[in-house]
């Protein structure tokens, strides 16, 4: 590479000879050879002379390096062939304060060389070469230039080379060059990875500035797969996606997964919420694998990392290995592997430094509303006519609403009579949020040497929440250093260090308070007439819980340590040895203050939320250790190549977690345990105090063949031992992967048949492969021994207290791995020079001993252990199509992925328990089914007889019976009797071959997801879009305390239900008629698909548009690039299900562990969730 220093350049040139340059006379083959090393050092060189004086002591080295120590003590530049660096002999040479043309004269003394100077360069010839002249040498031309991108950013590294005479040289880290070639005429290309090359007639130019344009295909690209990295277009043979960190880079994200969402083939990316620091991630990869958990394994630099916690920004590049190519990872694999490859510093010797900026705005997107005053009433109202009752709130209390009246009546509402009426409307839950601010600062430095580079990043966010009170905001804060250099031509160090620092402060009512924030009448106000928070009848007032309820503050601190050795005692072979370390520490601090409401007459309320105060403080110690070495080998002979890897690991992972709580603190507002009452202080239960080590044994091997870069074929093996299984279950079978690959393109036949600047590529993949899993949430320490449950709180202040112990549930000792296999099939194409790049997959793969629960008879008397007894199959096919072209100046691109998985529980040995609702696992279905009732309107005394005379007294509510107040009527809800019994059964008996009438509704699921991608650059203007979305998915609303109108009468509806219930007047109506009786409503309000959404949609995820300065404009600033943009970011969508922008379509009910025998429980419900927002911000990104 070509360095410029502050003051003047050096270099030497190596001139490459070939059999027709030795043909021809000495003196012209030195002309017309090949530059191709430029080597710049990182010391600043003073103007040199013929008469500076130079010191050198060298023994027995090559000339080479003796003249590299000539250069940088004079700054003269050298040309020598290859073929004269190889015939030169070992040099031995002392001087000391020596002029130049002494040093040379003694150098060359015993050489078969000789040298000529010429202005500022010495040309080496041979000696037996006679008619060497300094006019001869100065034929040599100079040509200057620079070369960039479309956006005008300079590109260093860029190979230069004369194709008539072979001379190269490369950009320096400005993108500027100068190459000698013999004479004024010829062709110049210029080329780089990533870039199309580009040649250039010399025509008596000594200035030549080049534009590449970016490669429009990533068929070309280098992946990183498991411990060795492939050639996409060449070499891979496995189901591999890779996109650059720039994807992901320069939008307002807060973090990668937040990125990544629509980007990659196969990868689905959901999230639960809006809520900083803690937006509820979750990643798969080509579905699921078991019911037990599907966490793909995430490598960063290839140690064990955290998606959430890395900076956006430090990602060089993401790899996704999803078939056979992930089993050389083995036990945690199962579900897929994501490679992170990080940036490192450039080997230049002038710091590069970035700095980009950041600012984002947010405000709430889709949320929920409460029914207004008005229609709150009126609903309440037609409940009443609907139940035969007299209405609840009078005529004049809607005349006033109406008018807005700001005045005080006596209570009208259903059993809170006592307490004021008012009829003003107040949107409760709006109150609670606000346009928040996001900050984010990231600066790096990179730069290095001949030998050695490195880089420090730095990254700083603020995500401040949407919740309009109280403290609510996130901080990251991420600082890397990575450093390479090359100790010896044959040894390579890396290291890396990284610190991540994630602070959450939220209210600690925070989550009650959104869901009060729904349940407070409209009417109410927030505070009474003597300033203090108002509050009745057990309500709590949600501003006051998030200005006066507590606090919550979860740190997260991470460092993480990576040592990484390579070592080539012999060309082809390197040992690598690499070592990870991961500390963390994460505590949560809570505080819950005594505060009371006040009634409308200031008198106290009976509700004192948090008597006595308490705090509780929680902490847990993570190191994570990984060790592991393997040995690549190549080699190439012929038309053939092979590769063979062999390694081994070892990790080990301990976590120590602790809890305690103090009750009745001395002081609301400081807690600290001494503050506290002595009597009150606990340190948990034993579950609090845990110890969780595990540690996983493994050895593994690939290796390759490949022939005339047409047929391609690889195999890995890999065995592991984990110490969550008994000893005798510990070490996992062999498990095996075969892939092969076939470019057609490459053969003779088809090229005859098809033009190259049609089908460039033309690719056929297959590969198979098993592999272990052990990655089980479920999985704990010992648990294949008897193990007992201690219940009860340990008293710090010496008191006795009750405590229990309990079997945990059987032991399992005949527990062992799942073993998943995955086939796959797929085509990669290239179309047009690659303007058009294709792929397609199709895959299945089988969990065939899946660790389940068996139902055992209840005379067993404790929890059934799980065991290796079931089988869950998914299979699916996933599509990569991107178009780039350019047109002038103007060069664009558009892309889809599409990616459609299913997946069923093929066996749980005859278990069919299930439940109404959503369910995670039943036989013969997917994995998070609803299963329900079908449901439809009665819409007319006919439908009403006919229903009546079937099933009155035999429906799922046998008391509903059909007409009358209390009993089904017209706009109520009737069932079908799916297997035919003549009644309304759940289950059905199943001894008679009855299954009950609950049936399959939907899958949570979507089986489709897919995105849509594009932009264009003119030169310096660049636009970017992403657009991603599902196919049909299913959310069930009801049963919740708002997902159905009036469910409560001390709540209010969601106002999307007002006019969409069954009237006489509103006949046509979505949903059943209002009621405030019991038995109308739990025959209403069955799980059914009454209440069953579609909540498919498509989301414009993000657009940016950008404008680079030129070169020529930031000049004058002495600045190297800066980059302006504009971004939005989940701007708007197209949806289903949302109730009218009720519920965002990505809000999902998200199962959590309720027992230790895993069973999943799925009753939670939606009014809590902490909503999504919309981002737009603006950016600056500077080069210096």
């Amino acid at each position: 590479m070509l360095h410029h220093q502050t003051k003047q350049m050096y270099r030497i040139y190596i001139i490459q000879t070939g059999i027709a340059g030795r043909l021809l006379p000495k003196l012209w083959l030195i002309m017309r050879l090949t530059v191709i090393i430029m080597i710049a050092s990182l010391v600043q060189v003073s103007a040199t002379s013929l008469a500076q004086r130079i010191t050198i002591n060298k023994t027995n080295k090559n000339l080479i390096s003796v003249l590299k120590d000539v250069r940088k003590q004079t700054g003269y530049n050298f040309v020598i062939t290859d073929d004269q660096a190889e015939k030169s002999r070992p040099v031995t040479l002392n001087v000391s304060q020596r002029q130049l043309h002494q040093v040379l004269d003694e150098l060359f003394s015993s050489q078969p060389l000789s040298y000529k100077i010429d202005n500022k360069t010495i040309v080496v010839y041979d000696k037996n070469v006679t008619n060497i002249s300094a006019s001869a040498a100065s034929v040599i031309i100079e040509i200057h230039g620079l070369v960039s991108d479309e956006n005008h950013q300079p590109i260093p590294g860029v190979t230069i080379r004369h194709k008539e005479s072979g001379a190269a040289v490369s950009t320096n880290p400005k993108g500027e060059y100068m190459i000698k070639i013999p004479n004024a005429s010829g062709t110049l290309t210029f080329s780089f990875v990533g870039y199309q090359s580009k040649e250039i007639a010399v025509n008596n130019q000594t200035q030549i500035d080049v534009t590449l344009n970016a490669t429009p295909s990533n068929l070309n690209e280098i992946v990183v797969i498991g411990y060795g990295t492939r050639k996409k277009e060449a070499d891979l043979t496995g189901s591999v996606s890779r996109i650059n960190g720039d994807k992901i880079q320069n939008r307002p994200v807060t973090g990668t997964l937040d990125g990544l969402q629509g980007l990659i083939p196969g990868v689905a990316i959901t999230r639960s919420g809006g809520q900083p620091g803690q937006q509820g991630f979750a990643l798969a990869i080509r579905g699921s694998s078991s019911i037990n958990g599907n966490v793909p394994l995430v490598l960063i630099d290839g140690i064990p990392g955290d998606l959430t916690l890395i900076n956006p920004e430090d990602i060089q590049d993401v790899t996704v290995l999803k078939d056979a190519t992930a089993a050389i990872y083995g036990a945690r694999a199962a579900d897929g592997v994501i490679l992170v490859t990080t940036k490192r510093g450039k080997r230049s010797g002038t710091p590069s430094i970035s700095y980009g900026f950041n600012l984002a705005v947010k405000k709430v997107g889709l949320r929920k509303k409460a029914a207004t005053t008005d229609h709150f009433v009126r609903m309440f109202n037609e409940a009443n006519r609907n139940d035969g009752e007299k209405q609840t709130f009078s005529d004049a209390t809607l005349e006033k609403i109406a008018a807005n009246d700001p005045g005080v009546g006596p209570g009208e509402n259903r059993s809170l009579e006592s307490f004021p009426m008012f009829y003003q409307n107040k949107d409760w839950y709006g109150r609670l949020f606000k346009t928040a601010y996001r900050p984010m600062h990231n600066i790096s430095v990179s730069g290095g040497g001949e030998n050695s580079s490195y880089l420090v990043s730095f990254g700083d966010i603020r995500d401040n929440g949407n919740i309009s009170e109280g403290k609510n905001s996130s901080v990251r804060d991420n600082l890397r250093i990575a450093l390479q250099s090359n100790i010896t031509s044959n040894l390579k160090l890396e290291l890396t260090t990284a610190y991540d620092y994630l602070n959450t402060r939220t209210p600690s009512q925070l989550h009650d308070a959104i869901s009060n924030g729904l349940k407070m009448f409209s009417y109410l106000p927030e505070k009474n007439p003597a300033g203090n928070y108002f509050g009745y009848q057990g309500y709590e007032n949600p501003v006051q819980e998030l200005i006066k309820g507590g606090e919550e503050t979860m740190t997260n601190n991470r460092w993480n340590n990576n040592v990484k050795l390579d070592f080539e005692p012999i060309k082809n072979l390197v040992w690598t040895g690499q070592v990870g370390i991961n500390l963390e520490r994460m505590d949560n601090d809570a505080n819950y203050k005594t505060n009371t409401e006040y009634n409308w007459d200031n008198t106290p309320n009976l509700l004192i939320r948090n008597n006595p105060n308490r705090a509780t403080f929680r902490n847990s110690s993570t190191v994570y250790k990984n060790y592991s070495t393997y040995v690549n080998y190549s080699k190439t002979f012929g038309q053939h190549e092979i590769k063979a890897m062999i390694g081994a690991s070892q990790e080990k992972f301990t976590q120590d977690s602790r809890y305690i709580q103090g009750q009745d603190f001395f002081s609301n507002e400081i807690f600290r345990l001494p503050l506290s009452n002595s009597k009150n202080l606990r340190a948990g239960d034993a579950k609090d105090w845990n110890r969780d080590p595990w540690a996983l044994q493994s050895y593994f091997g690939r290796a390759s063949y490949a022939f005339a870069g047409k047929y391609y074929l690889e195999g890995t093996l890999r065995k592991d031992g984990s110490s969550k299984f008994s000893p005798d279950k510990r070490w996992s079978s062999i498990y095996p992967s075969l892939s092969v690959a076939w470019k057609i393109s490459e053969e003779s036949f088809f090229k005859q048949l098809v033009s190259n600047d049609k089908v460039n590529l033309f690719k056929l993949r297959a590969s198979w492969g098993r592999t272990g899993n052990q990655d089980i949430s479920q999985l704990g320490l010992f648990d294949y021994v008897q193990l007992i449950n201690v219940f009860g709180q340990y008293p710090i202040d010496g008191s006795s207290a009750a405590r229990l112990a309990a079997l945990k549930g059987l032991s399992s000792p005949s527990r062992t791995w799942e073993t998943i296999e995955t086939e796959n099939l797929g085509v990669d194409l290239g179309l047009f020079a690659s303007k058009l790049s294709l792929s397609f997959d199709l895959y299945r793969k089988t969990n065939n001993n899946m660790l389940v629960s068996i139902t055992y008879p209840t005379t067993l008397g404790a929890a059934a252990p799980t065991s290796n007894a079931g089988t869950l199959k998914g299979k699916g096919w996933e599509f990569n199509g991107q178009w780039n072209d350019k047109i002038g100046s103007f060069q664009y691109n558009i892309g889809t992925i599409l990616n459609y998985n299913t997946n069923v529980v093929s066996d749980l040995k005859g278990n069919d328990n299930y439940n109404l609702g959503l369910t995670q696992a039943r036989q013969g279905y997917p994995l998070n089914s609803y299963f329900g009732f079908k449901g439809k309107l009665i819409r007319n005394q006919a439908d009403l007889d006919a229903y009546a005379a079937k099933y009155g007294g035999k429906g799922i509510v046998p008391s509903a019976q059909p007409n009358g107040h209390g009993g089904l009527g017209i706009g109520d809800v009737m069932y079908e009797d799916i297997d035919g019994d003549g009644q309304i059964t759940t289950y059905g008996d199943k001894s008679k071959g009855l299954n009950g009438d609950a049936v399959y509704l939907g899958s949570q699921i979507p089986k489709l997801t897919y995105s849509v991608t594009g932009g264009f650059s003119y030169k310096g203007l660049d636009m970017s879009f992403i657009m991603q979305g599902t196919g049909d998915k299913y959310e069930w609303r009801g049963n919740g305390n708002f997902g159905v109108p009036l469910a409560h009468f001390w709540f209010q509806p969601l106002d999307y239900f007002y006019g969409r219930t069954f009237t006489p007047e509103n006949p046509s109506a979505q949903y059943p008629r209002l009621s405030n009786n019991e038995t109308v409503k739990n025959n209403n309000y069955q799980f059914s698909s009454m209440w069953l959404e579609n909540t498919r949609y498509l989301r414009m995820k993000n657009i940016t548009i950008g404008y680079t300065f030129s070169d020529l404009q930031v000049a004058r600033i002495k600045v190297r690039s800066i980059r302006v943009y504009v971004s939005g970011q989940d701007l708007f969508e197209f949806a289903k299900g949302t109730w009218k922008g009720t519920y965002d379509p990505e809000e999902s009910r998200t199962p959590t562990i309720a027992d230790d025998a895993g069973k999943m429980d799925f009753y939670n419900f939606y009014e809590n969730n902490y909503p999504m927002y919309r981002t737009f911000s603006v950016g600056l990104n500077v080069k210096f």
